[in-house]
């Protein structure tokens, strides 16, 4: 067993030298390999990747949307420069750090009966058809801890992988869907779809950071990663913004 610790950290000094090498030689012209969830991916990163990429356009960017799994694999075998994923981890080859406070909302199709009632409460989900993410993600288990936690008993009408897929269920009137606000928002504008204005305190997830616990940081992963935490930062005095009922 000790040989083969001492030979997997050979194997991992052997790629970060590869690492620093070809960074020496790609001064010019880096390049950024990022994996992230599926929420993250498609609806945060974009945010964060684009101003980079105007602002350095010598700098080549590539993302996979993959599942958290296989983002914390990838990172901890050298197989990307950073990740983002939707659970805390521990993994001795890798580092994680939580950058996101992301709110969840119940969202039904504008016509169903709970849009208009005035006064919710979440026994009101009992016996609703449910939209869920499916088994083993991390949404479903958010959404499973939710219902138990309140003793609500829903039936689950579809398990879905996409963000996409869930949005599209609701709007078709197949159930109700605990989503993020976010990844919601422009249908919700476009009234495509309805918040059901639960009181109480808001349900969050977060989101973490990870790389690997000796990645070699280049100056342009070094400014991408600063990017990361001043939008952070942005996203989050928003959000409390919005929750002093100045927006949506």
């Amino acid at each position: 067993e000790a040989l083969y610790k001492i030979a997997d950290k050979i194997f991992d000094l052997e790629i970060h030298a590869e690492d620093t090498i070809r960074e020496f030689l790609e001064q010019k012209q880096g390049h950024i390999r990022i994996d992230a969830s599926e929420s993250f991916g498609a609806y945060y990163l974009p945010s964060i990747v684009n101003p980079v990429s105007k602002d350095h356009p010598d700098i080549h960017i590539s993302v996979n949307i993959l599942p958290s799994d296989l983002v914390v694999k990838n990172v901890a075998n050298l197989n990307n420069d950073i990740g983002f994923i939707s659970f805390p981890i521990e993994n001795e080859k890798t580092i994680c750090r939580e950058i996101l406070e992301d709110q969840m909302v119940f969202v039904a199709p504008p016509s169903h009966p709970l849009v208009n009632k005035k006064r919710l409460t979440y026994t009101d989900l009992s016996g609703q058809f449910m939209i869920v993410h499916e088994t083993g993600s991390f949404s479903y288990q958010v959404a499973k801890n939710f219902f138990k936690k309140h003793n609500v008993d829903i039936i689950v009408s579809l398990e879905l992988s996409s963000n996409r897929a869930i949005k599209k269920a609701v709007e078709d009137g197949l159930g109700i869907a605990l989503v993020s606000r976010n990844t919601a928002l422009g249908h919700i504008q476009m009234k495509k779809l309805a918040v059901l204005p639960f009181p109480g305190p808001p349900i969050t997830r977060k989101y973490y950071i990870v790389h690997h616990k000796d990645k070699y940081f280049s100056e342009v992963l070094k400014r991408l990663i600063e990017k990361v935490d001043q939008w952070a930062l942005e996203y989050h005095r928003s959000l409390r913004y919005a929750r002093q009922g100045h927006n949506l």
